[in-house]
């Protein structure tokens, strides 16, 4: 098992993978997925395997090659010559599509004479040569590349995520001459950067742990991430308090910085604060001021989001000096609630209107009425006015089964006269008591 070396820089301006460095290092050999690319007109992707090229110009590596626009190939390079496409007895290229299952290795089977071999296990070809090589076999790598093409750097196509497979190194590393299963970790990544060093442009994820088959790992072109989502604000005084959701989409690298904005009088908005959780707290707002906030999200790899959906949000006035802070009167209680009463609603055998007064002394409001039948009329229930005796010919008739509207909750003693319809009540004839109580 060869371990990993460390490297003197993990930033590269075309090359995203993994990298081990060491002596002895005879060969090198892994799997990949063809990935689909997309981009513009002079963007570019490779994916392969090699050994040197690391601390040295000498570089010998067989892989794919994904162009937008142009499509898939597979070729083979041995440095400083150009690449070589790989073509069938026929002289057409031989077929690569994106999602073939792709094996590859570059060993050296004798001193100076290397093979070359790669194998498009979904097409069901290979490609198998020997040739000459001499290079100090320094490094191996496992590599998503944006290539020079006639000369030119170009720019990495989005090649979404690729994952590589099956690593494993040619060597004499104390054991005998053999394949090792590599050991890479973390300090292995290389990521690949614009020119200024300002963004990633692609990276590798960390690698599986060693096994018999040779570690595994993913390579991601890495873009913008979405804005932040759910961005509400609430206030405390001279205080704004934002809170949004992280993104949906980090951009292939994790979020770590949250940019908050405020709206300018032209619509854009200016950074006023970064902060690294989904809150931020602002102070020394102007009392009656209204203001409107966005926030965008930035990825580990540099890159911004645009600004989420803004939110708006006006800092409260403060009262006058010496004044009591305002009140939230507690909800109005029901107009009425129901209630049920039970006693007598004729008295001396007089069919008509019965009142029913609470007992509040001899000028308690009236609150119900009690109608027995009266000629013809069904029997009804009459609601009174609250500071006498209903107008006479007036009332709000309801079945006199139903529940009789009353004051809220509680209940007591009330009496009843007897009266005729329309006309007022019998207040010299005795009363009768009655009973109610609140639904």
């Amino acid at each position: 098992m060869v371990s990993g070396g460390h490297l003197d820089a993990t930033l590269s301006s075309n090359w995203s993978g993994l990298v081990t460095t060491g002596s002895n290092i005879q060969g090198a050999e892994g799997a990949w997925t063809v990935p689909a690319v997309t981009g513009a007109s002079g963007t570019d992707s490779a994916s392969w395997v090699g050994v040197d090229g690391v601390t040295s110009s000498d570089l010998i590596q067989t892989g794919t090659a994904q162009t937008p626009g142009l499509g898939y190939s597979a070729w083979w390079e041995i440095l400083p010559a150009p690449s070589v496409t790989i073509v069938t007895l026929t002289g057409a290229a031989a077929p690569v599509a994106p999602g073939d299952s792709m094996l590859a290795s570059v060993e050296e089977v004798q001193p100076g004479t290397w093979t070359i071999y790669i194998a498009d296990q979904t097409q069901n070809w290979y490609f198998q040569n020997n040739f000459s090589y001499s290079g100090p076999g320094s490094s191996a790598e496992w590599i998503e590349e944006a290539p020079t093409d006639n000369g030119q750097q170009t720019l990495p196509a989005d090649f979404g995520t690729v994952q590589f497979s099956e690593t494993g190194v040619y060597g004499n590393f104390g054991s005998g001459a053999g394949w090792y299963t590599t050991d890479m970790t973390a300090g292995n990544e290389v990521d690949m950067v614009n020119s200024s060093g300002t963004l990633i442009l692609a990276a590798p994820g960390a690698p599986t742990p060693p096994a018999n088959g040779g570690q595994s790992f993913s390579d991601t072109y890495i873009l913008p991430p979405d804005p932040p989502s759910g961005l509400a604000a609430t206030t405390n005084g001279t205080n704004v308090t934002l809170t949004w959701q992280a993104p949906a989409f980090s951009g292939g690298l994790p979020t770590n910085t949250y940019i908050v904005g405020q709206q300018q009088p032209d619509g854009s908005y200016s950074p006023i604060g970064t902060v690294s959780s989904t809150s931020a707290t602002l102070s020394n707002a102007t009392a009656g001021a209204t203001y409107t906030y966005a926030v965008a999200a930035q990825n580990t790899g540099g890159w911004v989001s645009n600004y989420s959906l803004p939110t708006t949000v006006t800092a409260p006035v403060a009262p006058p000096a010496g004044s009591s802070p305002p009140t939230t009167a507690p909800p109005a209680p029901p107009a009425h609630s129901c209630v049920t009463i039970s006693g007598a609603t004729h008295i001396y055998g007089v069919h008509g209107i019965a009142w029913v007064n609470h007992v509040k002394g001899d000028y308690g409001p009236w609150n119900v009425a009690i109608a027995a039948r009266v000629g013809a009329h069904d029997s009804v229930v009459i609601a009174t006015s609250e500071w006498g005796h209903y107008p006479p010919g007036h009332g709000l008739y309801v079945s006199a089964a139903s529940p009789i509207p009353m004051p809220a909750g509680g209940s007591g003693t009330a009496k009843v006269y007897a009266g005729v319809h329309g006309a007022a009540p019998f207040t010299a004839t005795p009363a009768v008591d009655i009973t109610w109580s609140g639904c």
